[in-house]
């Protein structure tokens, strides 16, 4: 769970705009929530289970301007440091810092943004990246941490969801925590190569989700969970599959032509805020972001919402890595 709040989920199959907005689940913390009810309330949920419960005026406005403030909210570095005041090992969030020159470049801590440590613990056990946290926990104290690729992003408002454009592919697989880049590919190759082994390979996250527990500290270092799916497709049995590294810089554009337009184009995005955590998936011309349930067109629009932008103003920039799959028998 998140921090406070961390997103909200659609309930119903209705897709249009206004059953967005009034339809939807915000998914509160528990420690949250034990601030905000007294008791005998918190005793009522926890005996009854999947049941709409009232709350007071007050309590929803201060769910929404909570919401408001942490919907969409991408985290990249955690800051480890000692509070004066308490004398406690405390967390709280950084941010890279985009202005100047790449080399001066450093991060920004945000101690008003305290983390609680218990919710990390809990984000890494259930994405099987423990080895990652007790790395954390040795980790000497004022000094920031990368996270692991896409561990912490947190769910888009339902509001920015794009409109589903006639023709677009539904995307399968739809991202559990952390595992955007299986679940993206995946959903590409069900589309347009094989619906046995994209199935198959969402059949087991946990592997994927160990790969994604190493942090990536800066470009020159691959990326584990990129080399992961290459190495799905170079294990499957009779391949006809070829996979190949994307060494050059290529645009967004160039995808859209014939030489990358059949294959599988996976993406390590790079936002302006130098985010490195988030994977997508490109083919036929189409964006496969498994934050929603169908593709998005391929164009720069697509790729700034993907990198945050109705979130936080973070803006496409390029991909940090890229590969791309190819079959010799294509049949769309």
């Amino acid at each position: 769970m998140g921090r406070s709040l961390i997103g909200e989920r659609r309930e119903i199959e209705d897709k249009t705009d206004e059953s967005r907005q009034e339809n939807r689940t915000r998914v509160l913390h528990d420690k949250w929530v034990g601030m905000h009810f007294k008791k005998p309330f918190l005793d009522m949920m926890d005996t009854k289970f999947h049941k709409w419960h009232s709350v007071s005026k007050e309590t929803a406005n201060e769910i929404k301007v909570q919401m408001e403030e942490d919907q969409g909210e991408t985290i990249h570095f955690i800051h480890k440091y000692r509070d004066v005041a308490t004398n406690r090992v405390k967390y709280c969030v950084a941010r890279a810092n985009t202005g100047g020159k790449q080399k001066a470049r450093g991060v920004q801590v945000l101690k008003n943004k305290e983390i609680d440590i218990d919710w990390i613990q809990e984000l890494c056990r259930d994405q099987l990246s423990m080895d990652w946290y007790h790395k954390l926990a040795r980790h000497a104290l004022n000094s920031t941490i990368p996270l692991p690729i896409a561990s912490m992003k947190k769910i888009a408002d339902v509001n920015d969801v794009p409109i589903k454009k006639e023709g677009a592919p539904m995307i399968q697989f739809i991202q559990s925590e952390g595992t955007c880049g299986l679940s993206s590919f995946s959903s590409a190759f069900y589309e347009y190569f094989n619906q046995s082994i994209a199935t198959n390979w969402m059949k087991n996250t946990a592997d994927y989700k160990s790969a994604m527990s190493q942090p990536v500290y800066k470009r020159s270092k691959k990326s584990p969970v990129m080399n992961y799916l290459k190495e799905l497709v170079n294990q499957i049995r009779g391949n006809t599959f070829t996979v190949r590294t994307i060494k050059t810089k290529v645009s967004w554009a160039e995808l859209n032509k014939p030489s990358f337009y059949k294959v599988i184009v996976v993406c390590l995005l790079r936002g302006s805020d130098e985010s490195r955590d988030h994977i997508v998936s490109i083919s036929h011309g189409w964006i496969f972001d498994s934050n929603l349930d169908f593709a998005i067109p391929l164009k720069k629009e697509s790729l700034d919402w993907c990198c945050g932008f109705r979130q936080n103003a973070s803006t496409f920039e390029g991909w940090w890595e890229m590969f791309y799959v190819s079959h010799c028998f294509i049949g769309k």
